[in-house]
């Protein structure tokens, strides 16, 4: 847990039954096509700050994953992350591409992206193409393509 210098109102923080166990799924590729569309929840990710909901204004009219409450703002100094729980492995040089939808708004300092890793997690780069950063703000879908 981190604080940006503020006071951590109420009666703090409390963990319970950590547990610490290997992901089944990190050896069984992702093969494709892959689509997720939300629906049955977020099975098959590992997120933070991220839940799969239902939303009438979603692309498909069903479930969208999202981040935050209505209402309320992400707290300063915040890190979501939705991670798929298992690799895709593409071919050399392939031509495969990763098509998005999002919708939302971000302030100074905050920004949204798509990133990959290309060595199991131990770095990540992101596709620059598809970068939101402050001042993105709409109510409708907008499509990302990498």
């Amino acid at each position: 847990m981190a604080s940006d210098n503020a006071a951590t109102p109420g009666e703090g923080w409390f963990i319970d039954d950590l547990r610490v166990d290997e992901n089944p799924n990190r050896n069984n590729p992702i093969t494709l096509p892959f689509t997720e569309d939300f629906e049955s929840s977020a099975t098959g990710w590992l997120l933070s700050g991220w839940r799969a909901a239902a939303d009438e204004g979603a692309v498909d009219d069903g479930h969208v994953l999202r981040t935050g409450s209505p209402g309320l703002r992400m707290a300063p100094d915040t890190l979501h992350w939705a991670v798929l729980d298992r690799p895709v492995q593409l071919a050399q040089g392939s031509k495969d591409q990763a098509t998005f939808w999002t919708r939302g708004q971000l302030n100074t300092n905050s920004h949204f992206r798509l990133n990959y890793s290309t060595n199991g997690g131990v770095t990540w780069s992101d596709f620059g193409s598809v970068n939101q950063n402050p001042g993105f703000n709409t109510t409708t879908w907008t499509r990302g393509q990498a």
